[in-house]
């Protein structure tokens, strides 16, 4: 598993960015990026940050259903339990 910086993350869809081809390259064997975009852009009923669709990639790949958030939009997700809230 590759951790993500923004700047990664920009060059990767930016395609006039100077680190762009090197992103390309990085995210071929990054799943969990994809997954984390698939999530952030296809939002219905929350306001995901990018970061926070990331949690959820990560969430999902290692089959982990509970989160410690004071985050409300980890409310309207039916595929989560927050705790303690």
């Amino acid at each position: 598993m590759i951790f993500l910086d923004s700047s990664a993350i920009m060059a990767y869809k930016n395609a006039d960015d100077t680190n762009h081809k090197k992103a390309v390259e990085i995210m071929k064997g990054s799943e969990v990026f994809e997954r984390s975009w698939d999530i952030f852009t296809h939002q219905e009923n929350t306001a995901l940050s990018f970061v926070d669709a990331s949690n959820l990639a990560c969430m999902e790949r290692r089959n982990i259903k509970k989160i410690a958030t004071f985050d409300k939009d980890f409310l309207r997700i039916s595929s989560v339990e927050v705790v303690n809230y």
